[in-house]
Order: C-alpha cells, then sequence, then structure tokens
C-alpha cells in the first residue's frame, strides 16, 4: 500500500475535503436560484412528455413566489431545452407562466407578482404577458382599469418598453373575448359577432392611446378566436377550403376587417405554413386586406421564437415575386423590421439589419422597426 494511503494526515485531509464540498453543495442548494437550477436539471431525467412539462412548470411556479417575473421568464428560457414541443408550442408554454402569476399568485395577493422586464420578457412573442393580461382583464374588463394598467408599463429601453404596452393592450382584447363566452350559449357557437362585436366595442372606447396601442386590443379579440380556429373550440375552425379562410373576417368593416384577416394569417401559419397561408391571402381583392395578411404570415414566423433562421424565411417571402406582384413588398419588409425590432436582443439587430435589402438597410432597419405598422 502506498505510504500517503497508510498516512493519518492523508486520511484527514481527505474527510475534510469531503466534508467541506458537502457543505459547499448544501449551501449552494440553499441559494434560490442555484438550487432551482438545480431542480430543473433534474427535470430532464423524466421520460414522459406531460411529467417533464408539469416537473419545468412546477420550478418557474417556485420561481415566481420567491423573485420577479423576469427572473423566472430568464428560468424559463433555459427550461426551453426540456420541454418536448418549445418548437411549436413556446408560445402558448410561455402563456402558461402569465397564467401561473396570475392564478397562484396575483388572485390571492396582488403584490406578491413583482414585475421586471429583461429581455427574457420578450421570449416566445411575449406570450407571459399574454397569459397575464388576459386573465386580469377578464376580471377587470373597465374601460378605465385597461387604460391606467396598460399605459403605465413599463420601466427600460424603447422600443422594448412600447412593445410590452402594445402587448397589455392585446391581452385586455383577448380577455374581453373570455369574458363574453360566460354570456353565450352554444347555439353562438361558430358565430364570429357573437363573441367579437362586444369586446370590440369596449375597445373602441379606449382614449389617449397612440394608435400602434389602440390597434392591439382589437387584434386581441381576433387572436383569441383565431386560436379556437386552430383548436376547433366554440364552433370554430380551420377546416374548409383555402378560398374561404377569411370569409368571416370579411364581414367587418375596414379596420376589424383587416384585424382579423391579420391575427388569423399568424395562426393560420401553424396549419397551413407560409405558402399555404399565402394562398388564402391571394385570394383576397382588396388591396389593404391582402397587405393585412402579408403581414400576418410575417409576425407568424415569430410566436414561437425569434432566430436568424426565422429573420431569412421572412426576408425570403418578402422578395418572393407572389408578395411583389400585388405591390405589397415594402409593406412586408416594414413587418419585418418591426419583428426584428420587438424579438431581438439589442446586440444582434445591426448584425441582422445587413441581411435586409439595400435601402432598408441603409435607414437603419434595426431602429425603424419601432414605428408603427
Amino acid at each position: 500500500m502506498p505510504h500517503m494511503v497508510r498516512n493519518p494526515y492523508f486520511w484527514r485531509a481527505f474527510l475534510l475535503s469531503v466534508l467541506a464540498f458537502a457543505i459547499l453543495c448544501a449551501i449552494l442548494l440553499r441559494i434560490p436560484a442555484v438550487h432551482r437550477s438545480a431542480e430543473l436539471f433534474s427535470c430532464r431525467f423524466l421520460s414522459a412528455d406531460s411529467a417533464r412539462e408539469e416537473c419545468v412548470f412546477s420550478v418557474i411556479g417556485d420561481e415566481l413566489k420567491t423573485t420577479t417575473t423576469g427572473d423566472a421568464l430568464k428560468l424559463f428560457v433555459r427550461a426551453l431545452s426540456i420541454l418536448p414541443r418549445s418548437n411549436t408550442g413556446c408560445h402558448d408554454y410561455a402563456h402558461r407562466v402569465g397564467d401561473i402569476a396570475y392564478y397562484n399568485l396575483y388572485v390571492f395577493n396582488p403584490d406578491s407578482v413583482a414585475f421586471t422586464h429583461p429581455p427574457e420578457s420578450a421570449v416566445c412573442d411575449y406570450g407571459f404577458y399574454h397569459g397575464f393580461y388576459e386573465h386580469y382583464f377578464q376580471e377587470h374588463p373597465g374601460v378605465s382599469s385597461i387604460v391606467d394598467t396598460c399605459s403605465a408599463l413599463p420601466s427600460g429601453p424603447e422600443p422594448y418598453r412600447r412593445v410590452i404596452r402594445q402587448t397589455c393592450f392585446h391581452g385586455a382584447g383577448h380577455g374581453l373575448v373570455l369574458g363574453r363566452v360566460d354570456k353565450l350559449t352554444r347555439r353562438d357557437w361558430g358565430d364570429i359577432h357573437a363573441f367579437a362585436d362586444v369586446p370590440l366595442a369596449t375597445c373602441s372606447q379606449l382614449s389617449g392611446l397612440k394608435p400602434d396601442e389602440f390597434s392591439r386590443c382589437p387584434l386581441g379579440v381576433f387572436a383569441v378566436i383565431a386560436q379556437w380556429r386552430l383548436l376547433d373550440n366554440y364552433g370554430f375552425s380551420f377546416s374548409g377550403p383555402a378560398s374561404e379562410l377569411f370569409k368571416d373576417c370579411l364581414t367587418f368593416k375596414t379596420d376589424y376587417r383587416n384585424a382579423c384577416i391579420f391575427t388569423n394569417a399568424i395562426v393560420a401559419q401553424l396549419s397551413f405554413g407560409v405558402d399555404g397561408t399565402f394562398a388564402s391571402c391571394e385570394v383576397l381583392k382588396e388591396q389593404d386586406t391582402f397587405v393585412s395578411c402579408v403581414k400576418g404570415i410575417i409576425l407568424g414566423l415569430f410566436i414561437n421564437g425569434a432566430d436568424e433562421a426565422r429573420l431569412n424565411n421572412g426576408l425570403s417571402f418578402c422578395a418572393s415575386t407572389g408578395v411583389a406582384n400585388r405591390g405589397a413588398t415594402s409593406d412586408c419588409y416594414v413587418m419585418l423590421e418591426w419583428a426584428l425590432a420587438a424579438y431581438f436582443p439589442e446586440a444582434q439587430k445591426e448584425q441582422l439589419c445587413d441581411l435586409f435589402p439595400p435601402y432598408y438597410n441603409e435607414r437603419k432597419c434595426f431602429a425603424m422597426g419601432s414605428e408603427d405598422h
């Protein structure tokens, strides 16, 4: 046996080292952020998809209880590699974080939800805010409640905080529709006006807003119904010929008609992709309806994440002959500029702007994207 193994000082030092390591691990696991990261890592080893999802959201729920919404969303970003449907269900997953914040914390104690707005808040098309505010405004549907709440949000640099405010008004539209559901019967299922007209009337009463903020409430109304079409809920669906995809939207007057087409194009991509959705856009005869459809396709690319591949898909679509033949090329690129400003970290924007055609690059697309669209 080697001399150092027989040496009692070696064993004493070895045991002390093991003890020190164990104490360090125990201390680190008592630090909430480290402890929850360890819990999150353990979720990877659950074989069932549903078990992994529940494990992840349990950990994120604990984070919401003791830190801030921003910290919880940072943890959520790390969890996306664990969640089984993150490529197709990212927005819904982020929505669920908002659901947890509202139903598990806010309804019991509003002060228990500490809002912070780091860049991670933008993850998955701002799904967290969609989830939280749709429930908040379902319970607080008054015009003053919507205006006062959304106008106060948030701190931080533009255009980021501008998009947060827009998303709040969008969530208000969600909440108004959900509140409307409770007042309808099965006979109303599939009747878009039965579900949308009253919430739209409330949206129309919002005052003192910028145009881009005012437009978000009706967009939120139609977005919920488009989601129901995707899920075959309340008598709505995407079944039927491509030529009739936007048939119900065409029954509304101009502004609401375009908002309906825009949001339905966003969601339709989850079923039909860019090409399939564009085939339905091409049927639209009025130029403003066609442009709204093209813009919806662009925004739909980023529902479940924002990366260079998605941006390149948008650039290819904007450069396509089909878009050009209907005179919508510029509108398409401007919408893509907005997506670049809204969804990508500041450090990436100038580099990604270089991918745009020269005209948009020269006028600094990464800054222009914050304008109204």
